[in-house]
């Protein structure tokens, strides 16, 4: 959360982004087909990322960010946000801490359902999963103290929170979302670098 010799955090300076090596390091992640996480990285931050990540082609990812506009707290997304993370491919997993789901820090199952819903209604169900964050804050939600992440949305009717997605739908792209993004990571490094390769016997490079 603190700014750092890499990058403003979301507890620091608003103004500051990724430092000139931090940039460096960005890079050579994407190089190496390693998945950015913005979690905790200032506003300023997130944008130098989405950035790079465009030049070099890399889906990133928030692991743990849930939607700034039904609880404004720092460590959520905006919309902007939100669809730039979508249109580079990646992920934003739903935190279960309380206070990053409801400005009152009085969050329920509800929440959860709701921040899900948000972003497939406005990016799409690929771009939401889990980030449960069990180990991190000290007040998550009531009923999620066992460490299941999907047990509750069993135990849930959607309609209690307005949802249009089945219980079905849900449970899928919680499971597919997280391990999809990895792989596009991995998938886009290969391709990379097959296009690059040199015949080991002939020294022949391709293209």
């Amino acid at each position: 959360n603190p700014d750092n010799e890499f990058s403003g955090g979301i507890s620091g300076k608003k103004s500051l982004g990724l430092t000139e090596k931090g940039r460096k390091i960005i890079r050579r992640m994407f190089e190496l087909g390693i998945i950015v996480d913005v979690s905790h990285i200032s506003d300023k931050g997130f944008w130098d990322i989405a950035v790079l990540a465009a030049e070099n082609n890399m889906p990133f990812a928030a692991t743990h960010s849930n939607v700034r506009r039904l609880c404004n707290h720092k460590r959520n997304l905006d919309d902007k946000m939100l669809k730039t993370l979508a249109d580079a491919g990646g992920v934003s997993g739903i935190n279960m801490f309380a206070c990053f789901l409801d400005n009152e820090c009085k969050a329920g199952e509800e929440a959860v359902l709701k921040h899900i819903e948000y972003i497939c209604a406005l990016t799409g169900p690929e771009h939401v999963g889990f980030g449960c964050d069990f180990d991190g804050p000290g007040q998550v939600i009531i009923g999620m103290l066992g460490g299941d992440e999907t047990g509750f949305v069993r135990r849930r009717r959607h309609i209690d929170a307005g949802i249009e997605h089945t219980v079905e739908e849900l449970l899928e792209l919680l499971d597919i979302t997280l391990r999809g993004l990895l792989e596009a990571g991995h998938l886009l490094i290969a391709e990379e670098q097959a296009e690059h390769a040199t015949d080991t016997v002939t020294g022949h490079r391709y293209p």
